[in-house]
């Protein structure tokens, strides 16, 4: 069997800037949680929270030690709700994806408690989405996330031409406690037949990593301050792939509650989250790894999808210093390049923004 794709095979290319201005929902400061490519150009979304998307063409990237002095991606089109309305101040955006020439969006409340949500993806089609549909096979949250096309060579094992995979949102046991993978067909959503086939899930008391809220010994591979939010199917015309998961990841003591507490082994604070929630003392913009084949696996019911994991979990090379704040991301396997945001980088006045990471795959 051919080993997959490893992280020592990117080739680090270097970055560009997302252009600063505007007012919110119009602007990249804060923003960058969703990425999709479109031939030389990306949809990629604004200001947290808001979420509104534009287009940008892809300029050539470059190695610079100041991101101040990276080029500056222009915009190809302007500010618009890629939900089509559907997106609400209690929902989020979980993913963007162009398929047969389609976009295709989830969405994903928020704060979904009591876990009723059940509708969570659209198309674009004739200027418009074309309603919310229920994609059956996991729980809602754990569908509607971040999206990436699958290869034709891996389509038939997996079960579809798009991967799903889960990205951060509160109450982790209603979308998976690690990492839920699947597969779907976004011509198949509003029919009997939209159904996602599960490849990796993790329903409580089945999870990796340390899942304890306070943890003094920090886990390489998952805790509760894990935050995946980008997806991307990864492969080389020698055979050779993997799917990588991006996203931000706790590498110092962790606890629940306020951003600065006392710890029984001394005082601890949070450098990058303000709210009552999951912190950690340090952060690193991480890449979670998985082998398609252990996918594949699961599809062919030869292991359990509680039974994958990441083959390997670590910081992704070349990131400007900071909290690590890895947004979306994309293949373009035509090119052999990943695009990989890193939210939160540089400053224009009072605004906080993204820049893109170019590797060759």
């Amino acid at each position: 069997m051919t080993a997959p794709l490893q992280p020592a095979d990117l080739r680090y290319l270097g970055a560009f800037r997302l252009p600063g201005g505007g007012k919110v929902p119009g602007t990249f400061a804060l923003g960058g949680t969703r990425f999709a490519l479109d031939g030389g150009e990306a949809l990629i979304t604004g200001a947290d929270g808001f979420q509104h998307a534009a287009r940008v063409r892809l300029p050539a990237p470059r190695v610079e030690s100041d991101p101040a002095a990276l080029p500056v991606a222009e915009f190809a089109g302007p500010w618009f709700d890629p939900s089509g309305g559907f997106k609400t101040p209690a929902t989020r955006l979980g993913g963007l994806l162009y398929h047969g020439g389609r976009l295709v969006v989830s969405v994903h409340e928020y704060y979904d408690a009591d876990g009723t949500a059940t509708a969570t993806h659209g198309v674009w089609v004739d200027g418009r989405v074309n309603g919310l549909f229920t994609l059956a096979g996991l729980p809602a949250a754990a569908l509607a996330g971040s999206m990436a096309p699958i290869p034709p060579e891996w389509q038939g094992a997996l079960g579809g031409p798009t991967l799903s995979a889960s990205v951060g949102m509160p109450i982790a046991s209603r979308r998976s406690v690690n990492i839920a993978l699947a597969a779907f067909d976004p011509a198949a959503l509003g029919s009997l037949s939209s159904r996602a086939a599960v490849l990796a899930f993790n329903p409580l008391g089945r999870g990796y990593g340390n899942l304890d809220a306070d943890n003094p010994t920090p886990d390489p591979v998952w805790n509760l301050t894990s935050e995946p939010n980008g997806c991307a199917f990864l492969s080389r015309p020698d055979g050779r792939a993997a799917v990588l998961v991006t996203g931000q990841h706790g590498t110092g003591r962790t606890w629940y509650g306020l951003r600065s507490v006392e710890l029984p082994d001394g005082p601890a604070s949070d450098p990058c989250r303000v709210y009552k929630g999951n912190h950690s003392e340090s952060y690193a913009g991480y890449g979670w790894w998985f082998d398609p084949a252990d996918l594949s696996a699961v599809r062919a019911r030869k292991r359990k999808p509680a039974d994958v994991r990441p083959f390997h979990a670590g910081e992704l090379p070349g990131l400007y210093p900071g909290c690590g704040d890895l947004g979306g991301c994309a293949a373009d396997p035509e090119a052999g390049r990943l695009y990989v945001v890193q939210r939160n980088v540089y400053r224009v006045g009072v605004n906080r923004l993204p820049v893109v990471h170019v590797y060759g795959v």
